[in-house]
């Protein structure tokens, strides 16, 4: 079984938590690593409709320190937060450009799912839930040097989905490196949480394009 495969089973629920590590070991992926991608792609990644990506607190007894790890030092959570809604802001830029350049039928006659728009609009959506949730936590408010400029439109759907899978790999791994240094236990809460929509969004525009949908930038926490 791929790792594309692994993946859809997990999702779709026929292939319980310890099967997917095995798995993803199986296929050469470290254990502290598949473990984590467990997390990031099991039902309770998705965000609630009744509770958006914000969470008001760690949870107890389930999430340490240790469990984070350490990736970076902050100066501040304001510039924690900056730095995350920086990254989304690139890629809803991105994501702008190439949904107002290609339409559903340039992704089909491009080999692409039918689906393909309708999923980049979604993935859209939920990036401007993010930057709203990252809003609403009130700690460094983004201001205009957050904010991306507007990205160009690459020559083609195949260019176009290269650019976002790239993007998205780096936005995975600066929130990897940020959640962990946020002392406010709502921001780093958040911040985590919309990592783990990212891994999504991530591994589903990698399948799109039939590359590695776990690509390394999920096991190398860094900033760009």
């Amino acid at each position: 079984m791929t790792k594309r495969q692994l993946i859809d089973s997990y999702t779709r629920g026929d292939l319980d938590r310890r099967g997917f590590i095995r798995g993803l070991t199986a296929l050469g992926v470290g254990a502290a690593a598949a473990a984590t991608y467990a997390v990031q792609f099991g039902p309770s990644a998705a965000a609630s409709p009744s509770t958006g990506f914000v969470m008001n607190a760690r949870q107890q007894g389930t999430t340490t320190d240790e469990d984070y790890g350490t990736a970076i030092t902050l100066e501040s959570d304001e510039q924690g937060i900056q730095l995350a809604y920086s990254e989304l802001a690139a890629t809803a830029s991105l994501l702008a450009a190439g949904l107002a350049e290609f339409t559903a039928a340039d992704f089909t006659n491009a080999g692409f799912p039918d689906d393909t728009f309708d999923l980049l609009t979604t993935i859209q959506q939920q990036i401007a839930d993010q930057l709203d949730a990252l809003e609403s936590l009130g700690i460094g408010t983004p201001t205009a040097g957050a904010t991306a400029a507007s990205a160009a439109a690459p020559a083609t759907p195949q260019e176009f989905l290269d650019a976002l899978a790239t993007q998205l790999d780096q936005q995975s791994s600066a929130l990897a490196a940020i959640a962990p240094a946020l002392e406010d236990g709502a921001a780093r809460q958040t911040v985590t949480n919309i990592g783990f929509v990212t891994a999504r969004q991530a591994a589903t525009v990698h399948m799109l394009v039939g590359s590695d949908p776990i690509p390394s930038a999920f096991e190398e926490p860094a900033l760009p």
